[in-house]
Order: structure tokens, then sequence, then C-alpha cells
């Protein structure tokens, strides 16, 4: 999904769910890299893939789950971050980092 319909419209917002295993490793990984809670990266990454979740940030790993990978920098690792896509709902399944 690209941006908005073109005519000024907003774009399209997704339902943003996380599992309690996405929950899990949130925890560990900011209690591992407080880095990521001071930029707050894993409320970025639910904003992010709410508006955009396809293949514009993200791969598509196997059906509807896909694989999105942030960008290792300032103190803070790779997050690797997997998720389903289906219809207008985002399902955040889990994380690693160190991966």
């Amino acid at each position: 999904m690209k941006g908005g319909s073109g005519n000024g419209n907003p774009p399209r917002r997704y339902d943003v769910r996380v599992t309690d295993g996405y929950r899990r490793c949130r925890e560990e990984i900011e209690a591992a890299h407080p880095g990521t809670v001071a930029i707050r990266l894993f409320d970025q990454i639910k904003a992010c893939v709410g508006l955009m979740p396809s293949e514009d940030i993200a791969k598509n790993i196997s059906g509807k789950t896909w694989q999105l990978v942030t960008q290792e920098g300032s103190g803070v690792p790779e997050i690797h971050v997997f998720y389903r896509l289906e219809g207008v709902e985002v399902t955040l399944e889990m994380a690693a980092a160190d991966f």
C-alpha cells in the first residue's frame, strides 16, 4: 500500500494486534537493549505496520507471514519482527534481536 488515494485522503490504517508471545519478546529485548526503550522502537514498529504492513517495509516469508527487519545503530541491535497480515488486520507475533 502506498500512502493515500492521491486526492488528499489519508492512508488507510490497519488494525494492529499484539500476541502475548510478541509482548514477551519485546520485554526481553527492551531489558537487554535499553536503547530500544529510549527511542520507543516498538511503538514505532507498531505505528509503521499500522500504515504500511506489506512490501513497502517488509518481505513476505510464507503465505500471510511477513518479516520486518530494523536497522542496527546507536546502541540498538537489528530487530527481526514477524507478523501476519490478514485483510485489514496485522498481528505482531514475534520479535528477535541478535538474530
